[in-house]
């Protein structure tokens, strides 16, 4: 055998496991420096978490029959925006998409007046709308535990089903809204009601009466928006495919994160496509819903 063909066949295999090993040991460090950052949004969230609750005199206490319910021993308020509205809350919402698996943790171990205060977290994070008629009577905490482990994985087929019934109303209708309708269906006792209510509207004259009760109407662009930034990937997608019509929505699920740091740069119009994706690209980890 050639001695040069051999030379030559130990390099090839040489530079080949060098890189595989190279690989190996970059996938190493990544998963490292994942966990290393999900221990310190774990220890982040469990340090403010604690902070809002020794603020208002909260424990984690159970019952007797060893199960959750309301803590008393806390400072009393019969308004929960006073439990929430305050910078130790506002700094468990800074921690943003990454606490969220953290908060639903908790959300299973502490009283059922804290489960409430806290599922505001959540949704001011995820941007997720958990008020559907769907849910009928159930606990808002209790909603939230239900989609994070038994409803997320199927964000693509609802975004795929809503944004495609968002596309085919008429262009001009496509961003009416947000509208009250979830608190305008909120008194009627069953579908059947609203249905009625509905038709009765939409029989209406065109004029301003009826525009002053398009609440009964509930926009499909609305109905995109309240999937949260759970859709985010997949707005992208389309972002990238062409359909610029879904920036807005990305500016609301990103807290105008991307809007502002465009506006800094002096970004705008035509630009602002590529921008969005460029900030994605360097952005996602702090967007994807951990599993």
């Amino acid at each position: 055998m050639n001695a040069k063909f051999i030379k030559d066949e130990s390099s090839v295999f040489k530079y080949t496991f060098f890189n595989y090993f190279l690989l190996i040991v970059l996938s190493l460090q990544i998963n490292v420096y994942n966990f290393a950052a999900n221990t310190n949004i774990s220890q982040q969230f469990e340090l403010r978490f604690k902070a809002w609750q020794d603020y208002f005199g909260f424990q984690d206490k159970p019952t007797n029959e060893g199960k959750f319910t309301v803590d008393h021993t806390s400072k009393t308020s019969s308004i929960a925006s006073d439990y929430v509205n305050v910078d130790v809350f506002q700094k468990i919402v800074d921690l943003g998409v990454p606490a969220l698996p953290f908060i639903v943790e908790r959300m299973k171990k502490i009283p059922n007046n804290q489960k409430s205060y806290i599922s505001y977290a959540f949704s001011s994070i995820s941007k997720t709308n958990f008020h559907d008629r769907k849910w009928g009577r159930t606990p808002f905490y209790d909603r939230i535990i239900e989609w994070w482990e038994n409803e997320r994985k199927n964000l693509r087929t609802e975004f795929e089903a809503r944004y495609e019934k968002w596309r085919n109303v008429p262009q001009s209708e496509r961003k009416k809204g947000p509208y009250l309708s979830d608190w305008y269906r909120g008194f009627y006792d069953n579908p059947e009601e609203y249905e009625k209510a509905y038709a009765k509207w939409k029989s209406m004259p065109e004029g301003k009466e009826k525009e002053r009760l398009r609440p009964l109407a509930k926009t499909e662009y609305q109905q995109v928006l309240d999937l949260g930034v759970g859709v985010l990937p997949f707005a992208m997608e389309k972002i990238a495919s062409g359909d610029h019509e879904l920036i807005d929505a990305v500016h609301y699920w990103t807290n105008d994160q991307i809007r502002t740091l465009a506006t800094e740069k002096g970004i705008a119009g035509d630009a602002m496509p590529a921008f969005i994706l460029n900030w994605w690209n360097e952005n996602q980890e702090n967007w994807l819903l951990p599993d």
